[in-house]
């Protein structure tokens, strides 16, 4: 391989890395401000999609107590729900005077 070749090789492998890191730039810049407030209040920043979005999660959701038992959360209800036709099915239309 002669130098001319591995210099070209070199640059190109230098483009492809830098293009690739471009999104993950651009995220960083575009997101600072609102990385910064959120680490400011105790949050986590999580990077999504190359860097483009973010997830920010405030860890004190981990201390909240366990809201699955019967009155709370998606358990049972107490009382049968009076609108069973939230279940899937809606109740009949009432007859009009026309639809005889």
């Amino acid at each position: 391989m002669t130098a001319l070749a591995g210099a070209v090789r070199g640059a190109a492998a230098f483009a492809v890395a830098w293009l690739a890191g471009l999104p993950r730039r651009t995220g960083r810049r575009l997101f600072a401000g609102n990385d910064e407030e959120a680490r400011w209040h105790g949050w986590q920043v999580t990077e999504l999609a190359g860097g483009l979005a973010r997830q920010y999660r405030d860890p004190r959701f981990d201390t909240l107590p366990d809201q699955s038992g019967p009155h709370g959360g998606r358990g049972e209800r107490a009382e049968p729900d009076p609108r069973p036709w939230l279940g899937g099915s809606m109740p009949p239309a009432p007859a009009r005077d026309g639809d005889r």
